[in-house]
C-alpha cells in the first residue's frame, strides 16, 4: 500500500503516461504506532481517535485489546501512511483527490484524520490492522482480494455474494488500471482506499442480509428486467439495472443515515430504489417479514 502511495503522490515510483493527470505531488509521511513496545504520540493519538470513531459507528471494541494487538504487530504493520490533503471547502474549485480523501476520512472509522503542524492531513493504517477490526465487527466479514486491472458489474456481484470485494492495485504494465472511483478522478492510491471503504460497509451489512439482496432482492428486479425487455420498455429496464448496481454496490454513505442497526438493511435496499429521491415504487413498502426478517 504505501508503494501505491508513492506512485500517485510522489516521482519516486514510475506511473503510466495516461494516468499522469492522477499524480498530485505531497508531502506524505510513515508514521508508527509503537516504539519500544510503547505507543507512540502518533499512535496513541490514532488509537483514540479509531476507538472513538468506531464507538459512534455502534463498535463498542475493546481498547486494552486493540493497544494489544497493534502492540504485537511486525514493525511494518505499524506503519500510517500519512496523506496531506485540503478540506474541500476551502477550495476555490475542489480536486477530486480532496473530495473523495475526505468522504473516505469522514466514513470509514480506520481511516482518521488528524491536523498537525503543517496542516491537515489522514492517517490509513495497514492491512493487518484493518482486517482485525473487520474481523471484531462481524463473525463472517467482507474479505479483501487484492487485484490487478478493472473488473464489471456482473463480476463484482458474483465476487460480493462469495463476501469478496476486490481491492484494486496498480500495475505499471496493467493496461486496464482503475483510477476513477464514484466518477471521482482519484488515482491509483485514493481507489484503492476507495475499495477497503466499500469492504467495511459491506461488512457493517450482516451474513444473512447480505444474503436476503443477492438471494432474494436483486433476483426480484433481475424478474422485473426481463418483464421491462418483453414489452420493450428501456427506459424502465434501465432504470433497474442503476438499482441491481446500487444493491451491489455496497456503499453505505453517509455512514450516520445507516447507524441505527435495526434499519439498516431498510435504508440500503430503500435507498437503491430512488433516482433524484424519487422512488421507483413511491406506493410500495419493503417487507421482509417472509424471509424471516423483521424490524424492532
Amino acid at each position: 500500500m504505501a508503494l501505491v502511495s508513492l506512485i500517485q503522490f510522489t516521482c519516486k515510483q514510475p506511473i503510466n503516461e495516461k494516468d499522469k493527470n492522477t499524480r498530485s505531488l505531497r508531502n506524505i509521511k510513515i508514521d508508527f504506532l509503537s516504539k519500544n513496545d510503547n505507543l507512540t504520540p502518533e499512535g496513541e493519538t490514532f488509537l483514540l481517535k479509531m476507538f472513538d470513531q468506531l464507538h459512534e459507528s455502534g463498535y463498542k471494541l475493546s481498547y486494552s485489546e486493540l493497544k494489544s494487538f497493534i502492540l504485537n504487530l511486525s514493525p511494518t504493520e505499524q506503519w500510517l501512511i500519512k496523506i496531506p490533503y485540503t478540506l474541500p471547502h476551502f477550495q476555490e474549485k475542489a480536486s477530486d483527490i480532496d473530495t473523495l480523501f475526505h468522504v473516505l476520512l469522514s466514513n470509514v472509522p480506520f481511516f482518521c484524520r488528524e491536523t498537525d503542524s503543517e496542516g491537515i492531513c489522514g492517517w490509513i493504517p495497514s492491512f493487518t490492522l484493518m482486517n482485525h477490526i473487520l474481523l471484531k465487527i462481524s463473525t463472517k466479514p467482507i474479505r479483501m482480494m487484492p487485484i490487478f486491472g478493472s473488473i464489471g458489474y456482473e463480476t463484482l456481484q458474483r465476487l460480493h455474494e462469495q463476501g469478496i470485494h476486490p481491492i484494486s492495485f496498480y500495475g505499471r504494465d496493467v493496461q486496464s488500471n482503475s483510477v476513477i472511483a464514484d466518477s471521482y478522478i482519484c488515482g491509483c492510491f485514493l481507489m484503492l482506499i476507495h475499495d477497503i471503504g466499500h469492504a467495511f460497509w459491506g461488512t457493517m451489512l450482516s451474513p444473512d442480509e447480505r444474503k436476503i439482496i443477492f438471494k432474494h432482492f436483486i433476483p426480484t428486479l433481475q424478474t422485473l428486467s426481463s418483464l421491462a425487455e418483453e414489452h420493450n420498455d428501456q427506459t424502465f429496464k434501465t432504470s433497474i439495472q442503476i438499482a441491481i448496481n446500487d444493491a451491489n454496490d455496497f456503499d453505505l454513505t453517509n455512514i450516520k443515515y445507516f447507524l441505527k442497526r435495526n434499519e439498516r438493511l431498510y435504508r440500503y435496499l430503500s435507498r437503491t430504489l430512488g433516482v433524484d429521491d424519487q422512488t421507483l415504487f413511491p406506493m410500495c413498502r419493503a417487507d421482509f417479514a417472509n424471509l424471516g426478517y423483521t424490524f424492532e
